[in-house]
């Protein structure tokens, strides 16, 4: 079974950031959620397209400068923010893969769905 939840503006700021507020807001949005924040991991945006395979090693992370995750690790929460970029959801029902992607308008230029597909399709 796969599940997603998409915070709402009340939620807070959940970019993260130096200043750290994002980070508590996505704390306390994890926690309302039953999410176990050791199980979550977060990209650090570059408004690209450069998309991480993520792994056991990855949970409770930030992978740096990247705007797609990738895995077929159960029980990870894969996690992207936007504001006015879309986030993509890709599932590969048959390899039990999912992946997620921040579709800004510089990520798309780049292809960055393709880029996540071809990922997936080689490894």
């Amino acid at each position: 079974m796969i599940k997603y939840k998409i915070s709402k503006k009340q939620d807070g700021q959940m970019i993260l950031r130096e200043d750290g507020e994002g980070l508590k807001n996505r704390q306390k949005y994890f926690v309302s959620q039953n999410i176990d924040i050791k199980n979550i991991v977060s990209t650090k945006l570059i408004h690209g397209n450069n998309v991480e395979i993520v792994s056991e090693d990855n949970r409770g992370g930030i992978i740096e400068e990247t705007d797609g995750l990738i895995t077929n690790t159960k029980n990870v929460c894969l996690t992207v923010t936007v504001g006015d970029c879309v986030p993509v959801i890709f599932f590969d029902k048959r390899n039990e893969v999912i992946g997620v992607a921040h579709a800004g308008w510089k990520g798309v230029v780049k292809n960055i769905v393709s880029v996540v597909v071809n990922k997936m399709n080689q490894n």
